[in-house]
């Protein structure tokens, strides 16, 4: 639950997806539930109005992209305006503002997503070693007597006299690919955490420092 004093704004996550014969149950108590109250338990996130000393129901909150089927809201805040959901079946944080919280946005939350793109990060930097040491003993770069010592060094370049250039050829080719898919995934991963004005911001201020 959230309350945001500004606006009297009370936000109550109501859990799970309604169980099955939910409706029915309901029908059936002994006092009867209001429709607005019946209405607002199915959806992600109930909304109600603080004035008064009194609390009113207000207009449920929906949320673009949650499934109506199966869904877990965890955790919800509120402030100036902005509302942050917790949807733990997708790993999902959802960010809601502007009137009647219409404009929304949602990036990952937990580890997997992130470990996922570093560990091709990895990959690529393991790719670009090994064709390097390769290509270094097969070519030796004139930098001195300890450069060609660390290269000789390396697994890589152990093997080095395995590899033809068919070998090098295909190695290019999925450095190149890889490098590519993960320029396109990282924009995305990071444009679904914070706007392009942000991130724009955010390199120049690093470049003026």
């Amino acid at each position: 639950m959230s309350f945001e004093p500004a606006s009297g704004n009370v936000f109550i996550s109501t859990g799970g997806t309604p169980k099955p014969l939910f409706q029915e149950t309901v029908d059936k108590l002994k006092h009867q539930v209001p429709p607005e109250a019946v209405a607002a338990y199915l959806k992600p996130v109930m909304k109600l109005h603080y004035a008064a000393g009194r609390l009113t129901f207000a207009q449920p909150v929906s949320i673009d992209g949650v499934s109506p089927d199966n869904y877990f809201i965890s955790g919800v805040t509120a402030k100036s305006g902005v509302l942050y959901v917790l949807e733990i079946n997708t790993n999902r944080i959802y960010r809601l503002s502007g009137p009647n919280y219409a404009k929304q946005s949602s990036a990952e939350t937990g580890a997997r997503p992130y470990a996922a793109l570093l560990e091709r990060h990895v990959e690529l930097q393991g790719r670009l070693e090994w064709l390097t040491s390769v290509l270094e003993h097969r070519e030796p770069a004139p930098e001195g007597v300890r450069s060609r010592r660390l290269t000789r060094a390396s697994i890589a370049t152990e093997h080095a006299d395995e590899f033809d250039d068919d070998w090098i050829h295909d190695m290019l080719v999925s450095i190149t690919v890889l490098a590519t898919r993960l320029d396109y995934d990282s924009r995305e991963l990071a444009f679904s955490l914070f706007s392009a004005g942000w991130w724009t911001e955010r390199t120049q201020a690093l470049l003026e420092s």
